[in-house]
């Protein structure tokens, strides 16, 4: 069985001013990740292009020196529009460091913090679900690639001008992985993890929880003794009393694992499509229309974002004809 772990907070090794590998020139620390400290630098070597520089914590912890390495060894070969590039591995100072696409933007978490300042209130149910639905494709291309995500939480993915990114990619293994380290986050890793080990299932339990943390508030959902694991009451959260298929929905997530494993996120996208249809992008208020059939023909698409308005997901605008929720 993997073992799960936490990596331990040691300082930066890189400051500004620092040329790493002989190649990247450090502005600074933007922040921390699961696995490491995430640099900005300049690539002197390719017309001074921004990149990002993501350190090691513990540079000696062989286990995370080897999560590192993994990163670069299975996404060096990935091409996907909704995945961070990785370009390179170098090291500086007997620390390692992974060279990788910069991706200028905000974090869900950001993104969902700031809507809350603003309207005192999660996210709409639509937006949520639209940020999810535009993030699947990313997960079915590593999949059937033989890969799994392991920590999917809205800290690593980033909202660019353009489209969604997954960033923050040092947990991703490769599905017949028995024996490194397995990286997650409480309150998004599925529960049978820590028994039988990462699978698609359990990816797909991450992206469940990161839906519901986007679209309620959820206090305790990193509490082992409350709802790491479960839901709050649906009389608690009004998103979830209103829109009963989205509370069922959550509810298969944690319980039923062979749901998971059978339930593919073409699926998922029919089960949200008249929820998302019927909650307004900003307000989630109620449309009032004639109700069409339950069932969605499969050339059906949604419409594209009007042209100018690149703050919101592609998939954000009300869907037409409007299915059954």
């Amino acid at each position: 069985m993997p073992a799960l772990r936490r990596p331990l907070f040691v300082h930066a090794e890189a400051v500004a001013g620092d040329l790493v590998g002989g190649q990247y020139l450090v502005a600074g620390c933007i922040a921390h990740g699961g696995l490491g400290w995430v640099y900005l630098a300049q690539d002197k070597n390719v017309s001074d292009r921004w990149v990002v520089l993501k350190g090691l914590l513990d540079s000696k912890d062989e286990s995370a020196m080897s999560a590192a390495i993994a990163e670069r060894r299975f996404l060096a070969e990935v091409e996907h529009p909704n995945i961070v590039k990785i370009y390179n591995f170098v090291q500086h100072k007997d620390a390692g460091y992974i060279v990788m696409e910069y991706v200028g933007g905000e974090s869900l978490r950001e993104v969902r913090n700031r809507h809350r300042e603003e309207f005192g209130a999660p996210l709409p149910l639509a937006r949520a679900i639209a940020y999810i639905l535009e993030i699947l494709p990313a997960f079915g291309f590593l999949h059937r690639r033989g890969l799994l995500f392991c920590d999917f939480k809205p800290d690593n993915i980033i909202q660019t001008e353009e489209q969604l990114k997954l960033i923050d990619l040092g947990g991703v293994r490769a599905l017949d992985d028995q024996d490194s380290d397995l990286y997650g986050t409480v309150g998004y890793q599925a529960p049978e993890v820590g028994d039988s080990g990462a699978s698609i299932s359990s990816d797909l339990y991450t992206v469940a929880r990161t839906l519901a943390i986007l679209s309620f508030d959820f206090p305790g959902f990193q509490d082992e003794k409350r709802y790491a694991h479960t839901l709050p009451p649906a009389r608690e959260v009004p998103v979830l009393a209103r829109y009963e298929p989205f509370h069922q929905f959550l509810l298969k997530a944690p319980g039923q694992i062979r749901w998971r494993a059978f339930a593919p996120p073409e699926k998922w996208r029919s089960s949200w499509w008249g929820c998302s249809a019927r909650s307004s992008p900003s307000t989630g208020a109620t449309r009032r229309r004639r109700r069409a059939p339950c069932s969605v023909p499969s050339s059906a698409t949604p419409p594209p974002s009007p042209p100018g308005r690149t703050c919101r997901p592609r998939w954000s605008t009300p869907l037409t004809p409007l299915p059954r929720c």
